[in-house]
């Protein structure tokens, strides 16, 4: 998941799997990756050590991954400081190094850099898991691991430790592939991938997939009002959209507060028994305006797709 409120819906809905947060998150959320058992992206010593006390203020002890920034310049350590980060990492107490991940910045398009992103990276990893194994034959408890359900008595939040075989003879779970890196670049795919859009079936790539991906979102809605203009006419915010000839509009209950982007506003179309409608006007916060004008005996009920097929 993205983000800690994400892993606690998933808790609470009764998901005791392994659950990972790749998103930047702030100390305050510390005690709740503890409580609700998710393993957590370090990125920074700060949110470390918060996690830290954390969860030894709550008698466990917290797992996380840390985020190598490899060149995509956001969220991450960057290879040259993974020695003396990992080392800050494996002396905080109740606090066990699971995994390392990055992020590809263009791997969809530039094989290159995304080359070097994946060197940067394997660079990056093997420092910080010689520091583990290091620690694990030293006795430290905080180095190593694999995900188990939580729960399972041990007192960790949601891993423990295994042997180095579980992943391909490292103790820490690598991943690397984004979309990009899923599609084009199998040398990143390494003990885990993580892709986003293709997984529901939306490349979006300037060049041939070898992966075939049907796409499996859809944003759907119904008509909750029809009604007549005359030339002349406006239909929303700022009259964007003035009828130049008598028209019929329907009026759908979602806007932009809904996540549909104004962005969009007068140039997007919906489907209205498998035939395309323009969206009239500014898109609202929690209504559109589209042209039914052509759909014959349109009605309140009807179905729209703003995303997919009909």
């Amino acid at each position: 998941v993205a983000l800690l409120q994400e892993a606690v819906e998933l808790r609470q809905a009764g998901v005791r799997l392994p659950i990972l947060a790749l998103g930047a998150a702030d100390c305050s959320d510390a005690d709740g990756f503890v409580e609700h058992e998710v393993t957590a992206a370090a990125a920074t010593l700060a949110f470390a050590r918060a996690l830290s006390a954390a969860a030894t203020g709550q008698g466990k002890t917290a797992c996380c991954h840390v985020k190598l920034d490899s060149g995509m310049g956001r969220q991450g350590v960057r290879p040259g400081e993974m020695a003396q980060f990992g080392r800050c990492l494996l002396a905080l107490p109740s606090l066990r190094v699971t995994g390392v991940f990055s992020h590809f910045a263009d791997s969809a398009s530039n094989d290159e850099f995304t080359r070097r992103q994946t060197e940067c990276f394997r660079h990056g990893a093997g420092v910080l898991e010689g520091l583990v194994t290091e620690a694990v034959g030293d006795g430290n408890g905080n180095a190593g691991g694999t995900p188990v359900a939580p729960g399972g008595g041990n007192g960790n939040a949601g891993e423990t430790p295994v042997a180095p075989e579980t992943h391909g003879g490292r103790r820490l779970l690598w991943h690397l592939a984004n979309s990009g890196g899923v599609a084009f670049h199998p040398a990143s795919w390494l003990d885990a991938v993580r892709p986003g859009g293709l997984s529901y079936g939306i490349p979006r790539y300037d060049r041939p997939c070898p992966i075939q991906a049907r796409q499996v979102m859809a944003l759907k809605s119904r008509v909750v009002t029809v009604k007549s203009l005359q030339s002349g006419d406006s239909v929303g915010y700022d009259r964007t959209f003035v009828a130049d000839r008598p028209t019929r509009t329907a009026v759908l209950p979602l806007g932009y507060a809904d996540g549909y982007p104004r962005s969009v506003s007068g140039k997007a179309g919906v489907l209205v028994r498998g035939r395309r409608c323009p969206v009239l006007g500014r898109v609202s916060m929690d209504c559109i305006v589209i042209d039914v004008t052509d759909i014959e005996g349109c009605t309140e009920g009807e179905e729209v797709v703003l995303l997919g097929r009909q």
